[in-house]
């Protein structure tokens, strides 16, 4: 088998390929949790704690990314690129908090 010689110029395209890639799934492994997320926030009973609704919530999104091979690491990495699936899930986590009057700044580190 012959090595292929891959120009230095070549390889900041093909890495950047593959954070797309990364990002693409990610997003996907998110959105696909959003909706579990939403279901099990929906179904706690009337009275239900704000801990209760961050449970459901990341309960939800465990479920998702046992069913994905490497989706923890993805998800670790997607803070650096912000898709639409984090973003909503990062949102709802933050207004849940909100709601529990939790300070601004612990917030932003619980949903970072």
């Amino acid at each position: 088998m012959a090595l292929v010689h891959v120009p230095q110029s070549h390889w900041a395209s093909a890495a950047t390929m593959a954070r797309g890639a990364m990002f693409q799934t990610a997003d996907r492994v998110c959105g696909q949790a959003y909706d579990p997320g939403t279901a099990a926030l929906t179904a706690l009973p009337p009275g239900a704690t704000w801990q209760d609704e961050i449970q459901a919530q990341a309960g939800a999104l465990r479920h998702v990314i046992l069913r994905h091979p490497s989706g923890a690491i993805l998800l670790a990495d997607s803070p650096q690129m912000l898709s639409p699936g984090a973003l909503s899930l990062m949102e709802r986590l933050l207004s849940t908090l909100e709601e529990a009057g939790v300070p601004a700044g612990p917030r932003i580190v619980a949903a970072g």
